[in-house]
């Protein structure tokens, strides 16, 4: 009777583990990553942003590379909590300080356009642009 009931008992438990309804364990969340630091940063007001990592005919490194008279960089962002103004300075790895002149959003990016040219290599990915 004691064999029985100990063999109803394990199956019992041996079942029970193989309920497809119990809830899986739940799992630790990845750390961000150093791109959604800087975009969580970027939204914050004073801190700092890096330019998308993206190179095509219109980007270089996240800079604007056409030859059109405008200076700017793209990072993902919600571009309505977007704190980077007109008229603010940012200042760049190799440029140094810029004028904002104009920001624009496409999507879930944010399009900083500044006064003066910027390098692709030197301030584009994965390069810090910073502001206060």
């Amino acid at each position: 009777m004691k064999s029985t009931l100990a063999i109803v008992l394990c199956s019992a438990l041996m079942l029970s583990a193989c309920n497809p309804e119990k809830p899986a364990a739940p799992v630790a969340p990845a750390a961000p990553t150093a791109a959604a630091s800087a975009v969580a940063t970027a939204v914050a007001g004073p801190g700092s942003a890096v330019p998308e990592n993206l190179t095509d005919d219109n980007w270089q490194n996240g800079v604007w590379v056409q030859k059109d008279g405008r200076n700017g960089f793209f990072f993902a962002s919600n571009p309505s909590t977007t704190t980077i103004t007109v008229g603010q300075k940012l200042t760049f790895s190799k440029s140094g300080e810029r004028a904002v002149t104009e920001v624009t959003s496409n999507g879930p990016y944010v399009n900083i356009y500044v006064d003066q040219p910027l390098d692709a290599v030197g301030d584009g990915y994965p390069n810090k642009v910073t502001w206060r």
